[in-house]
């Protein structure tokens, strides 16, 4: 009987498998970093989507606040400090040339409570309570180059421009809503 043993495999193999196997591992790798990446990412996008949706209820929320106050039976006081939130026509006069209250940094700030209206009764996951403030102006005021350019102006009727601010979780989150209003003297 005659046996023949195949030759020496061990002495032939370069390692080559090794090589081809480290690449894969290395391709899985780097899909598995991608797609990780790309799932936190996503995770950041849709958490700052809620939270501007949650600031953009909470102006909304300030916003019907100021708005039911002026179609109650007795208007708020308006003062030129704007107390309260209710700034007078006398305030800064915009047909000399200022900007309206809210666009007027050096005469007002958001985070003085004393001339904002706060909404209460909001979700305590808000970073600032929602406020508003309410404009007064006259019929005979130049509203041009604004939102109020649409306003009636008619003997006995008193417009209003509302603006509220609303914060979201984080206190970079804000959104501004304006609305006008009209109401008969």
């Amino acid at each position: 009987m005659n046996v023949r043993f195949a030759p020496n495999t061990m002495q032939s193999q370069t390692g080559a498998v090794l090589v081809v196997g480290l690449v894969f591992l290395a391709l899985l790798s780097l899909m598995g970093a991608t797609a990780y990446s790309i799932a936190t990412q996503e995770e950041r996008m849709a958490g700052n989507t809620r939270d501007k949706i949650r600031a953009f209820e909470a102006a909304e929320a300030a916003l019907r606040t100021c708005e039911a106050q002026l179609v109650a039976a007795t208007l708020p006081t308006f003062t030129t400090a704007g107390t309260g939130g209710y700034f007078s026509k006398d305030a800064v006069p915009i047909d000399q040339g200022n900007p309206p209250v809210h666009a007027n940094p050096g005469f007002f700030s958001w985070s003085n409570t004393g001339t904002v209206r706060e909404a209460t009764g909001m979700s305590s996951e808000l970073a600032i309570t929602p406020r508003c403030i309410v404009e007064q102006f006259s019929e005979q005021e130049d509203l041009s180059g604004s939102l109020r350019t649409g306003l009636p102006r008619a003997p006995g009727y008193t417009p209003y421009l509302i603006t509220a601010r609303g914060v979201g979780s984080n206190p970079g989150t804000q959104v501004i809503l304006q609305s006008t209003l009209v109401r008969s003297d």
